[in-house]
């Protein structure tokens, strides 16, 4: 079942490229506890190909952003570990905003990158 996640990106985005050359990224969202909003629940999410590409692109450690995820689960045949991780099948801007500097024709400028939102303005359920 696929949810929302309101959080911040607690981890450095590093894009990386599998086995079979496909892009995938690894990352914490660190997401409010529902009844203690100075405590944090990390979620370890994993995101592929274009989605993968474009969070690392416009986000960075500390930014807000909202998933839609599926928790997957795997266990390690050798020590018989179960582990979870939030498979991203989309995302959306809410917040603050990554910033980037361009090359303009007579000097550098900071441009803002995507289309951001407010949290309020984005029709899903979210779990807390």
């Amino acid at each position: 079942m696929i949810n929302p996640y309101l959080g911040r990106i607690g981890t450095d985005l590093i894009l990386k490229k599998s086995e079979k050359d496909k892009s995938y990224l690894l990352f914490n969202l660190a997401v409010s506890d529902e009844w203690n909003i100075k405590k944090a629940n990390w979620l370890p999410c994993v995101a592929y190909g274009k989605i993968a590409i474009n969070i690392e692109k416009f986000f960075e450690k500390g930014n807000q952003i909202l998933v839609m995820a599926e928790a997957k689960s795997s266990q390690n045949k050798k020590t018989k570990q179960t582990t979870i991780q939030f498979a991203i099948s989309k995302f959306y801007f809410v917040g603050d905003r990554k910033k980037v500097e361009t090359e303009d024709k007579e000097d550098k400028k900071e441009e803002t990158l995507g289309h951001f939102v407010s949290a309020d303005d984005i029709d899903v359920d979210l779990p807390f």
